[in-house]
């Protein structure tokens, strides 16, 4: 069950290729953090992250193709790791409750 909330977790990075820049960028990764999270107002790239972010979740990135799956991989270690605070805020958040 854990490795499914990493792996959602990392979804909302990966599952299109514009959000690739934000896993390269720290600050870009902290302001999606904030947003997905209600700590700070959302732009529109991070909003429509938001907007996805459960959905990604339902279906942990199942219509991902080979290449996003792979960023998905990379984004699921970069939140784990650097995140782990985060990482778990959004699990109380967004994880489905039994």
């Amino acid at each position: 069950m854990r490795t499914f909330f990493i792996l959602a977790i990392a979804a909302f990075a990966v599952c299109t290729a514009k959000y690739t820049e934000i896993l390269q960028d720290e600050t870009k990764l902290r302001a999606a953090l904030d947003c997905v999270l209600d700590r700070t107002p959302c732009d529109p790239q991070q909003q429509e992250l938001k907007d996805k972010f459960p959905r990604i979740i339902s279906t942990a990135c199942s219509t991902c193709t080979p290449e996003q799956k792979t960023r998905y991989e990379a984004a699921k270690k970069i939140i784990k790791d650097k995140y782990p605070s985060d990482f778990e805020l959004l699990k109380a958040k967004y994880a489905p409750k039994p």
